[in-house]
């Protein structure tokens, strides 16, 4: 009780000194919140000795890379010439998209044909196309098991881009850009419609998602607060000192992650919604008591 009383007459007696300091440790917490990167990589989520996870790290050593971004590509046939004039242009320019190491498609596959006693290996489709041998690949194509059901469909009508990227288990953000510059290109494509799947393009509707949830969690949260707090207190600086103290330890908190280096993900945005309903209800309790002793006609150092 001593160190409790010792400690709220240092608090009022060095106030303005505390409020500088709590000023300058929340610009400097605030400063980091741009630094805040997400993380939704398999790690996260699995002990380091699960089996699962350990599965996932031999598939890693042999193949380097699971981060497969699919691009879906719908027509009454794929054969057709202005159809595969799209694959190969959309081919080409998704090769050059962010952090891509590899593109397979319908255009740039590999096809292995035997001749005199010789196995030779090129693509599938030459370019510029000849339309007369267009229906001969199409049959070639459709009775082979490698690429059916992997970039073509069995009756000719679907077909898939696959650009692969690299996984870095540390890394994030390049998973955005690569789905991004995918997305202007295919938004170049005038009047086509097409299907983006893959793991890369689920993190970034993850962390797309996820950040516009929180933002319009916060704010209707924060709506709400002033609405409660108003009913509750009937004053003004009630509201304000209330609201100030949440936010401001809400920004300690997510700061100082950033700072310890912890990365956000699906499960950590909840964390500033539920710091906003808990610290307000505790601000609440504090005020509402000092409001009772103030009411009793106390001196407001002497209440506080």
């Amino acid at each position: 009780e001593r160190l409790i009383d010792g400690w709220t007459r240092a608090c009022l007696t060095y106030r303005k000194t505390i409020l500088v300091v709590l000023a300058v440790i929340t610009a400097v917490t605030y400063s980091q919140l741009p630094k805040a990167r997400f993380d939704n990589a398999v790690e996260v989520w699995f002990v380091d000795d699960d089996p699962a996870l350990i599965a996932h790290h031999k598939l890693l050593d042999t193949f380097s890379s699971d981060e497969l971004v699919v691009i879906g590509i719908e027509a009454p046939d794929v054969f057709a010439p202005d159809v595969l004039e799209k694959i190969h242009r959309l081919t080409r320019a998704v090769e050059e998209a962010p952090h891509v190491e590899k593109v397979f498609s319908l255009t740039s596959i590999e096809a292995i044909t035997g001749k005199d006693d010789m196995l030779e290996v090129g693509e599938l489709i030459d370019f510029p196309l000849d339309p007369a041998a267009l229906p001969a690949i199409r049959e070639r194509a459709l009775v082979n098991e490698l690429y059916v059901g992997n970039v073509i469909s069995e009756r000719g009508d679907f077909t898939v881009i696959i650009a692969r990227v690299p996984h870095y288990g540390d890394q994030f953000d390049y998973k955005v850009e690569t789905v991004t510059g995918i997305r202007e290109i295919l938004a170049r494509e005038k009047g086509d419609r097409f299907y983006l799947s893959g793991g890369p393009t689920l993190d970034e509707q993850f962390y797309l998602n996820s950040e516009h949830d929180t933002a319009k969690t916060i704010l209707l949260m924060l709506g709400l607060m002033v609405v409660v707090l108003w009913l509750l207190l009937r004053s003004v600086a009630g509201v304000v000192v209330t609201l100030a103290t949440v936010i401001t330890a809400t920004l300690w908190t997510i700061g100082a992650m950033i700072l310890l280096g912890v990365r956000v993900n699906v499960v950590t945005t909840m964390l500033p919604p539920l710091l906003l309903a808990v610290g307000v209800a505790d601000t609440m309790h504090v005020l509402v008591e000092y409001q009772a002793y103030v009411h009793g006609a106390r001196d407001r150092i002497e209440a506080m």
